[in-house]
């Protein structure tokens, strides 16, 4: 297991307690939030340290500021540029406290400059990020269900603080449901197509990116966050984020009206949802995010249904177990060692980050350039890879 912890600094002006030194914090949590080790969460190299996590169909991209992206075979489910220096995509956490109005992100960012301890860790086919900010710990730990086109998130928040605390959680991500290159390519003319919904009787908001032609199948896309408190909802990016905002200052952590609930054809479609807690001092609550993805409704809507249901009766341990053995599985097959398995890693964030420190030098560019070379490109990060 790798983990690190990074203290970010808090400002002082007010005269509190610093965030992540509060004195009823518990030492069996403070061994999580300042254990020292490489390198997941160093935020600040040349690209960000990120872990793939798979079941060989659907795969997430987890970096250890919480950013990254979600894929289903040829189907990108959530957006993704690859900018390793503006990197805010991905499925971002929010929390704010309703009665300070304070808001802060569970990950290194989009909201980074709040202060408070942060720290990231991973083990085999599981990412854990947390961050301990004014009294309150949340910790969100990520896996790929073996056995569906679909990833669990399961998130906890705890009170260690000696008042009750009304914490607001909402979990936001923008969605592609289709070609990455042609959202890349096109993005305002992709969105076009795309429509969302809200189901009630299940609690599942969907995403469906309607046929061009009689020849492309619809693909989808559902969500559900499941734990105590109201569901609330939005699908529209435009009214989450609000004129000149962005998603570090969002309109809707401004306010305090709930979630708009819009639905349908929006020109810039997200999952975004959120439920609101009491935590009596020592308490805790646990919610699940659940994401899936595919060609057929009934396909995605059953498979975050029965990852809800799952987590209902065991919590994600159980879901979290079999992603660890089917990841232990995988690296015997290809005879890794955990070393060999952590640099492969390393390697596939810095390779899709696009790290400087792998390109080609110049001169090999040169040299190509004159001998007329097509077969491989060096502008692209390429491994080869010899068993």
């Amino acid at each position: 297991m790798n983990e690190v912890s990074e203290t970010i600094p808090a400002p002082q002006a007010d005269g509190g307690t610093t965030a992540g030194t509060d004195p009823a914090d518990g030492a069996h949590t403070r061994a999580l939030f300042e254990t020292e080790a490489p390198p997941l969460a160093r935020l600040h190299d040349s690209a960000p340290h990120a872990r793939v996590l798979s079941n060989g169909r659907y795969y997430t991209l987890v970096t250890g500021a919480g950013t990254g992206f979600s894929q289903c075979g040829d189907i990108a489910v959530t957006r993704w540029s690859g900018d390793r220096i503006c990197d805010q995509e991905g499925i971002l956490v929010y929390l704010r406290d309703i009665d300070s109005g304070e808001a802060w992100s569970l990950g290194a960012v989009p909201v980074g400059e709040v202060g408070g301890t942060f720290f990231a860790r991973s083990a085999a086919g599981t990412v854990t990020l947390g961050r301990r900010h004014e009294g309150i710990e949340a910790t969100c730990e990520i896996g790929v269900a073996s056995d569906l086109d679909a990833e669990v998130r399961s998130i906890v928040l705890r009170n260690r603080a000696s008042t009750l605390r009304r914490i607001e959680l909402t979990v936001y991500a923008e969605i592609v449901a289709g070609s990455r290159a042609a959202d890349i390519a096109h993005p305002a003319f992709a969105k076009l197509f795309v429509e969302t919904a809200f189901d009630p009787a299940t609690s599942v908001v969907t995403a469906r990116r309607r046929p061009r032609s009689s020849e492309e199948p619809p693909l989808w896309a559902a969500a559900t966050l499941s734990g105590d408190g109201e569901l609330e909802l939005e699908t529209d990016r435009c009214v989450f984020l609000g004129r000149g905002r962005s998603l570090a200052r969002p309109a809707a952590l401004a306010s305090k009206e709930p979630l708009s609930g819009t639905t349908g054809s929006v020109l810039d479609p997200v999952f975004a949802l959120r439920r609101t807690v009491e935590l009596a001092p020592g308490r805790e609550a646990a919610f699940v995010f659940a994401l899936s993805a595919g060609t057929s409704e009934d396909t995605v809507v059953s498979a975050v249904r029965t990852l809800r249901e799952r987590t209902a009766e065991a919590g994600t341990k159980e879901v979290v177990r079999a992603a660890a053995t089917a990841e232990r599985a995988r690296r015997k097959r290809f005879l890794l060692s955990n070393e060999q398995a952590e640099l492969a890693q390393e390697l596939a964030g810095a390779m899709l980050y696009a790290l400087p420190a792998l390109a080609a030098p110049l001169a090999d560019h040169q040299w190509r350039r004159r001998r007329g070379s097509r077969d491989v490109s060096l502008c692209r990060p390429c491994l080869i890879w010899r068993r």
